[in-house]
């Protein structure tokens, strides 16, 4: 069989990949090295240099447990979990040093590899609703005669525990004879007693045989050069003579439950192991076609907006009982607060009842003063949880997601339950505030390790976002009226402090200091997410774009963490333990990371540099601009290699489908094409690429998922279900919207830009435009108008004392138009 005749449709061919159309899934074909995780909710594999053979099974069910025979994260791929050898005719050949092509979704791999001889093909599978994955070998006889055929497989049975990740190798085997069923009950506790089993529901092994050592390997006299899998291991011998273009198919089921689930999870999945993988397949086709959440137009750009959904679905395990966010396929074995509230950052805007669920299992396992968990796991014989203490980004980012659910949801008593956790959040970040009225931490910028307390941006930014998304909520929910005043006067304050103390005029950019009172001199990705929560002026935001650029910003592969990667020497000042901050160009000590990227890209959106934006975008995040960067790959990835001096590692994928890269892709094209970020409101800023035709896209508008179309026209309109309305802001009282259409073109009629209280209502008939916002007693707000020609009259119906700007845009004016709230509600009237 040619591997041409596998793929059903062409849709596109660069360099070294392909993308082929099936009925489920649009799969990429690979030939280059690379990193691997696939998964399902109950088990996960993980592959290094495109090899076939797993470094790491992972198992969420009883508990996570994992077969993983590796002594260092850096060296993961120097180390197998099973060794796999082929014997064709009288040729020998061990697969564990073999590079193969494959054919990839975030959810299946099919390995392949071709000669005149013969087509090895090696697909792992998942099953829905059991923690099994399913192993296909197939050996295609390509010759024009019949051949002898041996498939040689050892497993290795020892289980790395959760968390401690301590090796664990006790265990009882046995062996079904009559089914050829492999059974290895892990009698430690840390492991929760978990049965591993193989089925072999299809071919039959010729020999099965356990092995206590590597001297003890029976048959397997021809591999005795090659490095076997630490025993204890089971070793299976399948034997077939096949003709010319015939197949030798063998498949095993390996997975794990409870031992007195043995019996009934055997029986069912060698008689529904097939059902299960189509019933997984089509449940995340389900999921993913039911909501077309961005349609640009752009097929490159929607390919990894398909991309990323699915790995919003695929990346979620079993821990006990829920099925909850997860970070990676295979390599996490528990649950982060951080990863869950980055993704349903953007989730809010087109899946509010993941989010809602997320947030509930959040404070589900918070303690009994309302901090919430930080992490939340198996270790050892019981289950754990990780609080999010005072220097933890976890409260901020709790507070600024649940802001956002209720903003596109309405959904005040949900909000209403969880508003003590909110409170606490919010208090516990405030306990870090120095007199400087900035935010101090132990950590460097965004990450979780080292230890030297000083002024930190990023954590200042977030502390900024969080107090107004607080006060929002406790606006909508009608608490803490009387605190109101209080917060926002602190927010201004450590924005001012922000602004004055932590901008540097000689580095152009926002810095942090050290417990020495000496400037921190690396440069940060986290400080770029001022420029999209609107906390630093244009002049700054521009000055920060060009910092980057010259220093974290790597036009091949992406945005650095940091720089200069010095980590590595600086142990002593930052406390590191070991080697956890990686050693030059990895991980937090230089690497490039999707979100880093994405918040370069935010800058850009908010300096008004959208096509410059989109072609980062289309450069360095999308699927085939990260295959076609330096040693690319398919990837979602959390972190690449920024090692420019080493060809060999420069661009190396780590953590290939990332559950929060995806999340970050999808919420900067929300931010590129359609909206502005505002505690208050649903704020449009919608654009068009200069060859862009239309743009469709989902939105949640007060619980009703509605369809957004963006479309060029003669003059600006925003159409909501039939009717105009001038204005960017949408109003509180929009209720089952099902359909906006936003016709981008000339300014002819006043325009309701942007308002930082809640747009209660917006009218405008006859030159005369009439406002409703609500908000609380004391707020100040800020309000911009944009029109073709300067208004005749601005009134406050309550007689409060306004303050304008004016300034000339292209097609008119801008007006901002300040004043403070003598009651909760106020009324404009602007006459034209």
């Amino acid at each position: 069989m040619n591997r041409k005749s596998i793929i059903i449709i062409i849709v596109v061919f660069i360099g070294s990949f392909q993308i082929s159309k099936s009925k489920s899934f649009e799969k990429i074909v690979f030939n280059k090295k690379s990193e691997i995780e696939v998964g399902s909710f109950y088990a996960g594999v993980e592959f290094h240099n495109s090899v076939p053979v797993p470094q790491r099974i992972s198992f969420y069910y009883p508990v996570a447990n994992s077969i993983d025979l590796s002594t260092d994260y850096w060296h993961r791929d120097t180390s197998y979990v099973m060794n796999l050898g082929l014997k064709f005719g009288e040729k020998l050949e061990w697969l564990n040093d073999q590079q193969f092509s494959y054919e990839l979704t975030p959810y299946t791999i099919k390995f392949f590899k071709e000669d005149e001889e013969k087509l090895i093909e090696i697909s792992y599978q998942f099953a829905k609703n059991k923690s099994a994955v399913v192993i296909s070998y197939s050996i295609t006889n390509n010759s024009n005669d019949s051949k002898n055929v041996e498939l040689f497989t050892i497993l290795a049975l020892s289980f790395r525990t959760s968390h401690t990740y301590a090796i664990r190798n006790e265990i009882k085997t046995s062996l079904i004879n009559a089914d050829k069923i492999i059974l290895a009950e892990h009698l430690s506790s840390e492991t929760k007693n978990t049965l591993l089993y193989i089925l072999n529901p299809g071919e039959k092994p010729y020999e099965i045989s356990f092995s206590d050592s590597t001297n003890n390997v029976p048959n397997f006299k021809e591999f005795a050069t090659s490095k076997l899998v630490e025993p204890p291991s089971t070793n299976l011998v399948y034997k077939k003579t096949i003709k010319p273009k015939e197949k030798f198919v063998v498949e095993q089921i390996i997975g794990t439950c409870k031992p007195v689930e043995s019996s009934n999870d055997i029986t069912y999945l060698i008689n529904n192991y097939k059902k299960e993988i189509n019933d997984y397949d089509n449940y995340i086709l389900s999921k993913i076609s039911d909501i077309d959440v961005i349609k640009s137009g752009d097929d490159i750009i929607d390919r990894t907006v398909d991309w990323s959904k699915t790995i919003l679905e695929v990346n979620r395990h079993y821990l006990d009982g829920n099925i909850v966010p997860m970070p990676c396929p295979a390599e996490y074995n528990f649950y982060f607060t951080h990863d869950v509230l980055m993704t349903d950052y953007v989730a809010v805007k087109f899946d509010l009842q993941r989010v809602k669920d997320d947030l509930e299992f959040i404070i589900k396992h918070a303690n009994s003063q309302f901090v919430i968990p930080h992490a939340y796991y198996w270790k050892d014989s019981t289950f754990v949880t990780e609080y999010a203490n005072y220097d933890n980004w976890n409260n901020c980012w709790f507070i600024i997601v649940a802001a956002e659910y209720l903003k596109y949801s309405k959904d005040k008593k949900f909000i209403e339950k969880i508003y003590p956790y909110l409170e606490k959040s919010l208090s516990t970040i405030l306990m870090t505030k120095g007199n400087d009225d900035l935010i101090w931490s132990y950590r460097p910028d965004w990450w979780d390790i080292g230890k030297n307390y000083g002024q930190r941006s990023y954590m200042t930014i977030l502390a900024i976002k969080s107090i107004r998304s607080f006060i929002y909520i406790s606006v909508v929910i009608e608490t803490n009226q009387d605190k109101l005043c209080e917060y926002e006067d602190l927010a201004d304050r450590i924005e001012k402090s922000l602004n004055e103390k932590l901008w540097s005029d000689n580095y152009n950019y926002l810095m942090n200091y050290l417990e020495s009172n000496a400037i921190d001199e690396h440069y940060y990705c986290g400080s770029l997410l001022a420029a999209h929560f609107n906390l630093i002026d244009t002049s700054k935001i521009y000055q920060m774009i060009k910092t980057a650029e010259n220093f974290i910003v790597d036009n091949e592969i992406g945005v650095h963490t940091v720089y200069p990667m010095d980590f590595d020497t600086l142990k002593n000042i930052w406390h590191f333990l070991g080697d956890e901050a990686g050693k030059k160009f990895y991980y937090l000590n230089g690497g490039i990371w999707f979100h880093s990227n994405a918040w370069y890209v935010l800058a850009l959106i908010s300096a008004d540099l959208k096509n410059k934006a989109f072609d980062f975008i289309r450069n360095v995040m999308i699927i085939d601009g990260i295959i076609n960067s330096p040693n690319g790959q398919p990837a979602m990835y959390e972190v690449r290699c920024s090692d420019n001096n080493n060809f060999n590692t420069y661009g190396k994928v780590d953590k290939p489908h990332f559950l929060w890269a995806a999340g970050w892709y999808l919420y900067t094209l929300y931010h590129l094409f359609l909206l502005k970020d505002n505690e208050w409101n649903i704020e449009l800023n919608p654009y068009l690429l200069p060859e862009q035709k239309e743009c469709k896209m989902n939105l949640n508008i007060n619980d009703n998922l509605s369809s957004v179309s963006i479309k060029r026209n003669k003059s600006l309109e925003v159409n909501i279900d039939g009717k105009t309305i001038n204005s960017f802001v949408l109003p509180e009282n929009l209720n089952n919207t099902d359909v906006v259409n936003i016709l981008l073109g000339e300014l002819k009629t006043p325009f309701l830009k942007s308002t930082n209280s809640i747009l209660r209502d917006i009218k405008y008939d006859n030159g005369n435009m009439k406002l409703k916002f609500g908000a609380f007693e004391g707020h100040k707000n800020k309000t911009t108008i944009v029109c073709k020609s300067l208004p005749v009259e601005i009134k406050s119906l309550l007689n409060n004392t306004l303050k304008y700007n004016f300034q000339k845009i292209k097609d008119g004016w801008e007006i901002e138009i300040y004043f403070k709230h003598n009651k909760k509600e106020e009324e404009l009237i602007i006459k034209f």
